[in-house]
């Protein structure tokens, strides 16, 4: 499936190991990975695909039923996300729920079981994973407004510096810096979207709303190229092509 929008070019320009767009055509049973890795996830359970989706030029996207649905992709090293990584996902809520909706997760997120990126009471967006010296961390971060609008999430570590950062639409919502890095993940849980998972591997906190344009690095996404990424999917964006991105 070749590229359908700029934004869609200057994601690829950044070269995600992986890149689920979620523009999937009706009737599809897998989410396609414009990646160069060429990734292929499941569609499971209640998943409304060709839905409204948040680019400017009309893009569409995937909504899940907050019971039932979700993607699962078969895990990889570069989606365990060791050393750098980033991760980048829009997200619409229908309306604040109960409990601890998911966006993506490979595992549980507790120490030796993977990391999860899940939100709480529509303005919060946490992740967690287990520490090197074997404890548990999670990071909230309140600020966000995911309720009734489309949400540019992304999540940055840089493991030289042991510094996470989060940004909403483009920019820095917080940063804060860890005194111990992340232990080694092997997890061989699948990567989710829309749903988080347990170490024995059940499914639970699934997502109640729209998500897009869902991808995973294995590298440290400067602030310039997350700011770029999302003045693609602006008007202006949308309506010229991007220039190189510096990720």
């Amino acid at each position: 499936m070749a590229p359908s929008t700029f934004y869609q070019q200057a994601m690829l320009q950044c070269r995600p190991s992986a890149y689920f767009p979620l523009n999937d055509p009706t009737g599809a049973t897998t989410a396609q990975d414009l990646s160069e890795n060429g990734q292929t996830g499941s569609i499971l359970g209640g998943v409304v695909l060709q839905q409204p989706g948040a680019m400017a030029l009309g893009d569409k996207a995937m909504t899940f039923d907050g019971s039932t649905g979700y993607i699962s992709v078969p895990a990889t090293a570069a989606l365990q996300c060791n050393g750098d990584w980033s991760l980048v996902i829009w997200a619409n809520e229908t309306g604040v729920v109960s409990g601890y909706p998911a966006l993506m997760a490979q595992g549980s997120g507790e120490v030796d079981y993977g990391w999860l990126l899940w939100t709480q009471n529509g303005n919060t967006v946490a992740y967690k994973r287990g520490l090197a010296d074997g404890t548990s961390y999670q990071w909230p971060v309140t600020g966000f407004a995911l309720v009734g609008q489309q949400a540019m999430v992304v999540f940055t570590y840089d493991s030289a510096t042991l510094t996470l950062t989060a940004y909403q639409n483009g920019t820095p919502v917080d940063q804060t810096t860890l005194t111990t890095g992340f232990a080694n993940n092997a997890d061989p849980e699948p990567l989710t979207l829309g749903v988080g998972g347990t170490g024995g591997g059940a499914a639970q906190h699934y997502w109640n709303g729209t998500l897009g344009e869902a991808a995973v690095w294995d590298r440290c996404l400067s602030p310039d190229a997350v700011q770029a990424l999302f003045q693609a999917a602006t008007a202006l964006g949308a309506a010229h092509p991007t220039a190189p991105i510096k990720f």
